[in-house]
């Protein structure tokens, strides 16, 4: 992401405007943690790299050979776990996807702004303003609906063709290939408390073509003097874009209208979304991102509030290795206990090192 030259340079450019001599500086979602390092390279006296995943010890190298390890600190927890020491002046963050609706970004976002930075420090990015447009795309519709029209034998496959049209796929579009002006969405003012993710909107075909759908990019503005944007029309940056389908796709002609309506919720850890677009003699395609999942009603039986599971095999592995963690016994203890116990699945201690070694998430810090 930082080699991107469009994200990578805003973002360096914004550190460089923010970081002051003896900042204590945050980087959330750091992955090896570039940004931080850059940060105390430019006389930050505190950095905190904090991400969840693995790859934040990469920062450790990274911080050596840059003569700053003494000023790095490395945070292996979802940033809100953390409580830090001492409040950031400058947080920076990219938790976004090709959408800043990724996973529970926007949530992320709030609590860093209240609980982790100091009085009067900045968060960088400020805003996502989150724009959209049709788009005809001939060659993207045939690899992501009509995916499966290429099986090389005459078989039926119109429930894989649903599938795939209640799905969103990413992109990258030219400005070319836009079929209406671009329409505000929503802004993400990450200053403020998170909108609701939806709009009802108006559209008017700029040419004759066919809409085989509509885009959603950001245009993110990481200080009031920096910005970048993944749109179309802006230099290739690595994001690309969000297509939603509509299927049937509609054809239009140069001054007609489409109304469209386009919402998402929450869901675990992902969006869950829907949309429609209207033509003017009133003919609605909709759709819906429940609509892109297979589903069978054996699962859906195991969804219910009615029933009555049974633990698996695996989960008496788990059972039995919460059932000894009490902060004293190793991993080691640990392996001998399921190689013993559970000798089919773990013939050796070393395969039940290996095992009990992939459940980190599961130990306190």
């Amino acid at each position: 992401m930082l080699i991107d030259p469009i994200r990578g340079g805003a973002y360096l450019a914004a550190m460089r405007e923010n970081v002051r001599p003896g900042a204590v500086v945050a980087d959330i979602g750091a992955g090896p943690g570039v940004l931080g390092v850059y940060a105390a390279t430019l006389g930050a006296r505190r950095v905190f790299l904090i991400d969840p995943d693995a790859t934040v010890y990469a920062g450790a190298g990274l911080a050596s050979e840059n003569g700053v390890a003494d000023r790095v600190e490395l945070i292996r927890a979802r940033s809100t776990e953390v409580e830090l020491p001492e409040l950031a002046d400058v947080i920076v963050s990219d938790l976004r996807g090709v959408m800043p609706f990724y996973g529970h970004h926007l949530a992320a976002a709030a609590d860093m702004r209240a609980r982790l930075l100091a009085l009067g420090g900045v968060c960088i990015p400020r805003r996502d303003v989150v724009m959209t447009a049709l788009v005809e795309d001939d060659a993207l519709y045939a690899r992501t609906v009509n995916a499966w029209s290429k099986l090389p034998v005459a078989v039926a496959h119109e429930s894989f063709t649903r599938l795939l049209a209640n799905r969103w796929h990413r992109t990258r579009a030219s400005e070319q290939q836009l079929l209406s002006p671009p329409s505000h969405f929503v802004t993400l003012d990450y200053d403020q408390p998170s909108p609701p993710v939806g709009a009802r909107w108006e559209t008017t075909a700029t040419r004759d073509g066919t809409a085989h759908g509509f885009l959603l990019w950001f245009d993110a503005e990481l200080t009031p003097t920096i910005a970048f944007s993944n749109a179309p029309s802006a230099p290739a940056a690595l994001y690309g874009q969000a297509f939603f389908p509509l299927s049937p796709p509609i054809a239009v002609r140069r001054g007609q209208r489409l109304m469209l309506d386009v919402r998402a919720v929450l869901s675990g850890d992902d969006y869950a979304w829907s949309w429609s677009a209207t033509a003017e003699d009133g003919a609605t395609v909709r759709h819906s991102t429940l609509l892109g999942i297979p589903l069978h009603r054996d699962a859906l039986a195991q969804r219910s509030a009615r029933y009555v599971p049974r633990r698996s095999s695996d989960a008496e592995i788990v059972l039995a290795i919460l059932q000894a963690v009490d902060g004293h016994v190793s991993l080691g203890d640990l392996a001998t206990m399921l190689s013993e116990r559970f000798s089919d699945r773990f013939p050796t201690p070393e395969r039940a090192l290996h095992y009990v070694s992939q459940l980190e998430d599961y130990w306190a810090r």
